[in-house]
C-alpha cells in the first residue's frame, strides 16, 4: 500500500455546484468527499442571486465561493450578445459578500461573449481594481483568441482552459507556447486547466509540457455535462499533468497554496490525505483522445 501524503485542503477554483448553478454538481461529492474542501462557482448565477444561493449551499461541509459574472445574466444559454456588461451588478456582489465572492468571471470566447469580450475585460478589469480582486477569463474559439486575452491581463488575473484544442490557441505554429502567453506569464498573468467538456487536449497540453509551460493551478469545470467523464474529479486532472511529468510537489501546489494565494484565502484549517498508487487506468481529455496513465492520485475525504 502506497505511503499516505498530507496537504492543505485542496481548492478547486473552477466548478459549477448545483445550488448555484443550473446544471451545477453536487458539493460534497464532488468536495468533501474528494478531497477537495473549496469548490469556487465560476460565474454560474446572476450576481445579485448570490447572496442567496451562496447562503443555502454552504449549508453543507464543503466551503463553497464564487466568482461573480460580469454578465448581470450570469451563464444563462450560449450567446451573452445582449447581456449587461457594465460590472454594476459584479460591484455589487463584491462589496456585499467580501470573503465569498472572489473575483470576476469572463467568458470571452466567440459563443459567448464574441467582440464585446475585450471591452468586457476593460469593464471587469476597472470594477475588480477596486476591490484589489482577480479575474478568471474563459478563452475558447476567436475572437477573442487566448493571444490577444493574455496581452491585456493584469497580474493575478487568471486565464481558464489554457490547454483546449481549438485554433490559435496556446501554441505557435512552431509548436512551442505562443510568445503571447510567455510574456503574460513573465507579468504575472494566471494559467488554469479548466478541463470541462471541451477545453483539455492532450496533445496541446504534451507540447505544452515539452516546454515545461506548467498550469498555475489545476481546475475542473465541473457541470452535469462533464462531471462523469471526461472530467471525474479533481484528483483526475491532478493525475493526468503527473502522468505528463509534472512534479508532484507542483501538482500539489497547483490546487492549495497557488490558489489560495490568488485568491487571498485565509489559511486553511482542515489537510487532505492522499496517496498517489500504481494503477493503470483510462484518462481522456475533452475530445475524446485517451492516454493510460500507470499512476492516479486518491485522496481521502475531508472530515466535515
Amino acid at each position: 500500500m502506497p505511503i499516505p501524503m498530507e496537504s492543505d485542503e485542496w481548492i478547486d477554483i473552477h466548478a459549477h455546484v448545483a445550488g448555484v448553478a443550473r446544471i451545477g454538481v453536487d458539493a460534497t461529492r464532488y468536495g468533501v468527499r474528494q478531497g477537495v474542501g473549496v469548490l469556487v462557482d465560476a460565474g454560474s448565477a446572476p450576481p445579485a442571486e448570490l447572496g442567496e444561493r451562496l447562503a443555502a449551499v454552504n449549508a453543507g461541509p464543503t466551503m463553497v465561493l464564487a466568482w461573480a459574472n460580469i454578465c448581470a445574466e450570469g451563464i444563462a444559454g450560449e450567446g451573452c450578445a445582449t447581456h449587461n456588461i457594465t460590472g454594476a451588478a459584479a460591484r455589487e456582489a463584491l462589496a456585499s459578500l467580501p470573503g465569498r465572492v472572489v473575483g470576476i468571471k469572463l467568458q470571452c470566447s466567440n459563443t459567448r461573449l464574441a467582440e464585446r469580450g475585450l471591452g468586457a475585460i476593460e469593464n471587469a478589469k476597472a470594477v475588480a481594481g477596486e476591490f484589489g480582486a482577480p479575474l478568471l477569463v474563459h478563452v475558447g474559439n476567436g475572437p477573442p483568441t487566448i493571444r490577444e486575452v493574455a496581452s491585456v491581463l493584469r497580474p493575478g488575473d487568471i486565464i481558464t482552459h489554457f490547454a483546449h484544442g481549438k485554433p490559435e490557441g496556446a501554441l505557435g505554429d512552431d509548436g512551442k507556447p505562443h510568445p503571447a502567453l510567455i510574456d503574460a506569464r513573465a507579468g504575472g498573468v494566471l494559467f488554469d486547466i479548466g478541463h470541462g467538456a471541451g477545453s483539455f487536449s492532450w496533445p496541446v497540453m504534451e507540447r505544452l509540457a515539452d516546454s515545461g509551460f506548467w498550469p498555475d493551478t489545476i481546475s475542473t469545470d465541473l457541470h452535469q455535462g462533464s462531471a462523469e467523464a471526461p472530467v471525474g474529479s479533481l484528483a483526475d486532472c491532478m493525475s493526468k499533468l503527473l502522468t505528463l511529468g509534472m512534479p508532484l510537489e507542483e501538482v500539489v501546489a497547483a490546487v492549495t497554496s497557488r490558489p489560495r494565494a490568488a485568491l487571498k484565502l485565509p489559511a486553511p484549517e482542515r489537510r487532505t490525505t492522499f496517496r498517489v498508487i500504481d494503477e493503470q487506468w483510462v484518462a481522456t481529455d475533452s475530445y475524446g483522445e485517451s492516454r493510460m496513465p500507470r499512476q492516479r492520485i486518491v485522496p481521502e475525504p475531508l472530515d466535515g
